[in-house]
């Protein structure tokens, strides 16, 4: 078998496996969620049901927040495997196991060895940012995907620079991403294209020879051209579509109104970015930024390094464009995220010790707060059990800091606690941790039945609607009449201090996770409240069921 064969096999074998481990729990709510996916998965089904396919539509209007690519895929699953939360993210989940097979790809075009080139898309596949959103209908692992194959794009367009193909491919590729997220992945993708040609133009090199540098500029005029021309063509025919059915007010909300209110927001702390990087990196926060870090300490030689340079310079200016808007949410970060893996691969040498050690310490660190979790929620058998195995990956670990080992005992030894952590945490205390909004024995009571919704967000119903679909929901704003309570349907308060409406009495109370904001208690209020039962409050919500009085007193 030749090598191509083989590598084309083993990025086979990438995609399956990725995809084993990023679809299992996609099908429920034992996740960590997104608040913005009840509403993707709302305009899913309203628009499949109303046949509002070139513009999805949500509450009877148009969508105009976002362009429909991601709810296209939430169709298309749901168009094949039937109406359920597994089909609407499968075809997120197969994109993020194909933003690994990319990045394997990018590993081996550097000549970087089979068991690095593994490690490195291993590390990707069991990080936060790709357990979280690759079980959810959002389109920051999409746009990763996309990302990642114009980077690869890109890099295949340098190494070879043989005719425009692939700088062809890269924008065409843009000009699809666009349709998750409008403009700003035009700008992603401009900002790596420039981070190289920064790096090219800043050469000795270039910057000591004239003749090379005008040289260089016309290249890279070229290339920007033919990339350009690519990446406007999906936009142009998807404009076009929508001009052609009438929906011009569609493309200005937009194209104008929705990215103008981006900076018309309560501005937000510029650390929630930062923030992004420390919690998505997980479980390797430490040695990532510690590699990263050190590698602008060093000098670029070789192949390897200055294509790392490149995707650490893009990190860069990608995180800087996102402090701009008043919004800074933290998962901005994401898109970007599976760059600084790989290039962290191409960046690291085994002969670093402390990044393994820094990886050691921030695995048993992480285990250790996993285990006292699982021993405050789940069963004591299951807490045991899962906290002997996170040991037996930490002592792993200390072993692979500890000792010179083959690349491939050394990386999974190293691998083995992360990938244990982020198992133990999404399988088995996930499921011991969810409180649903609304219990099953309450969501079998009100199963195809009208309810009342009275909550401080309209798209609680959303919320709502993922645990009894086949119920008509009303939703009435707490600041306004409970206009629905029409003594036919129940009442369902939630997370609110409303008193029963006239004709009404509770049927049941429970408690779940708050989906407010929370406010964090002081330090001194904090240590004093630990060790009591009422740690939780801050962070769980009180919820009330209303019945009709003929119905409550049967």
């Amino acid at each position: 078998m030749s090598s191509r064969a083989k590598e084309r096999l083993i990025a086979l074998a990438i995609f399956v496996a990725g995809s084993t481990l990023l679809l299992p729990g996609a099908e429920g709510l034992n996740l960590l969620r997104q608040g913005d996916e009840v509403m993707h998965i709302a305009t899913v089904r309203e628009s499949l049901d109303a046949g509002s396919i070139l513009m999805p539509q949500l509450t009877q209007q148009p969508n105009s927040y976002k362009p429909p690519l991601l709810f296209w895929m939430g169709m298309l699953g749901e168009s094949l495997f039937g109406r359920s939360l597994l089909a609407d993210r499968s075809v997120v989940a197969l994109l993020g196991a194909g933003t690994a097979v990319f990045l394997f790809l990018i590993a081996r075009l550097h000549a970087l060895s089979l068991a690095r080139s593994l490690l490195t898309t291993a590390a990707f596949l069991v990080s936060l940012a790709a357990f979280k959103f690759g079980r959810l209908l959002m389109m920051d692992l999409p746009m990763a995907f996309f990302l990642t194959a114009v980077a690869y794009s890109f890099v295949r367009h340098w190494r070879i620079q043989k005719g425009m193909a692939f700088m062809a491919l890269a924008g065409f590729l843009t000009g699809i991403a666009f349709l998750y997220k409008g403009p700003l992945f035009h700008v992603y993708a401009a900002l790596l294209f420039l981070s190289q040609a920064g790096m090219r133009l800043w050469s000795p090199g270039a910057l000591n020879n004239t003749p090379r540098m005008r040289e260089m500029l016309l290249s890279f005029l070229k290339d920007g051209i033919v990339f350009s021309l690519a990446s406007f063509i999906v936009p142009l025919i998807w404009v076009v579509a929508l001009a052609a059915n009438g929906h011009t007010g569609t493309l200005w909300f937009f194209f104008v109104v929705e990215n103008a209110g981006k900076f018309a927001a309560d501005n937000q702390p510029m650390m929630r970015i930062f923030g992004g990087w420390l919690l998505y990196l997980l479980p390797f926060t430490l040695p990532v930024l510690w590699i990263a870090g050190r590698s602008f300490l060093h000098p670029v030689r070789g192949p390897a390094a200055y294509t790392a340079r490149v995707f650490f310079v893009a990190a860069i200016l990608i995180t800087l464009l996102h402090l701009l808007p008043d919004r800074k949410d933290p998962y901005y970060v994401v898109p970007v995220l599976p760059l600084v893996f790989v290039a962290v691969g191409l960046s690291f040498r085994k002969e670093d010790r402390i990044a393994g050690w820094l990886l050691f310490v921030q695995s048993a660190v992480l285990a250790l707060l996993l285990s006292i979790a699982l021993f405050l929620f789940a069963s004591t058998y299951l807490a045991v059990l899962l906290s002997l195995l996170l040991l037996a990956g930490v002592c792993a670990g200390w072993m692979a800091a500890s000792s010179g080992l083959s690349d491939w005992k050394w990386g999974g030894m190293h691998l083995l606690a992360p990938a244990v952590i982020m198992l133990v945490m999404q399988f088995g205390l996930l499921p011991a941790v969810t409180r649903p909004i609304l219990p099953a024995e309450q969501a079998s009571l009100l199963k195809g039945q009208g309810v009342c919704l009275v909550s401080r967000n309209w798209w609680d119903v959303f919320e709502l609607q993922l645990l009894i679909p086949n119920s008509d929901i009303a939703h009435a704003s707490i600041e306004e009449r409970i206009h629905c309570a029409d003594g036919e349907r129940a009442v369902v308060v939630l997370q609110e201090d409303v008193s029963a409406p006239a004709g009404y009495a509770r049927l049941a109370e429970w408690s779940h996770w708050s989906i407010r904001p929370i406010d964090f208690p002081g330090f001194s209020s904090l240590r004093s409240s630990v060790s009591s039962p009422d740690w939780r409050l801050p962070f769980e919500g009180r919820s009330v069921l209303y019945a009709p009085v003929k119905e409550a007193s049967q």
